[in-house]
């Protein structure tokens, strides 16, 4: 089984005093990281400069605030291998990488923490994800809808399915995770529906 992968995540200063523990919860996987990648907004730095300065994590700072957008898509180019997304308010089972790791040793597809179906296409949904450069070719043509795309999850399933990738969903209980900020389950279908929507058609899908 395939054993090296980089975690990514982002973060924000509402949220930056869960990173100690989130960042030391991440190393205690069973499969441990070969690095932590946390991107930050540059106009955010100073502010959570006191958290981040004794972090075990290397810092992306970028310049534009791109919010969800920054957990991953930045750091792509200079990752080679696999990388496991997490949210930056969640304490993971020690177990979570290596059950992610596995489904991906059994498809060689991307792996999703959860999932729903929206128009047949099975859509990446939260929690975590598994991933890798291949699967976002030509995600920086569209970096200009992100101010008005406001479905991430959606974006990513659509474009990973262009480039010919298609999520598989792991058997890990994320219900088991400490979660720092409760929601409800997801429900956002008209955010959904217009990201399907205005994104399909810069695809050319319609």
């Amino acid at each position: 089984m395939k054993t090296d992968y980089t975690i990514c995540l982002t973060s924000y200063p509402a949220r930056m005093n869960n990173l100690p523990q989130v960042i030391e919860n991440l190393w205690r996987q069973t499969i441990k990281p070969q690095n932590i990648i946390l991107t930050i907004a540059g106009n955010q730095y100073k502010e959570m400069m006191p958290v981040l300065k004794d972090l075990q994590a290397d810092i992306l700072v970028v310049l534009k605030d791109t919010k969800v957008w920054k957990k991953f898509l930045h750091a792509l180019q200079g990752i080679e291998g696999l990388i496991l997304a997490v949210d930056d308010d969640k304490l993971y089972t020690p177990t979570m990488a290596e059950e992610m790791l596995s489904v991906y040793d059994k498809y060689e597809q991307p792996v999703s923490g959860n999932h729903y179906w929206h128009n047949g296409l099975k859509c990446h949904c939260g929690c975590a994800s598994l991933v890798w450069r291949d699967m976002f070719k030509g995600w920086q043509r569209y970096e200009q809808m992100f101010d008005t795309m406001r479905s991430s999850d959606m974006f990513y399933t659509m474009l990973a399915a262009e480039n010919h990738f298609a999520y598989r969903q792991t058997e890990t209980d994320f219900s088991k995770c400490v979660d720092f900020n409760p929601v409800q389950p997801y429900s956002k279908r008209g955010q959904v529906q217009e990201t399907y929507l205005s994104f399909g058609k810069a695809l050319n899908w319609f």
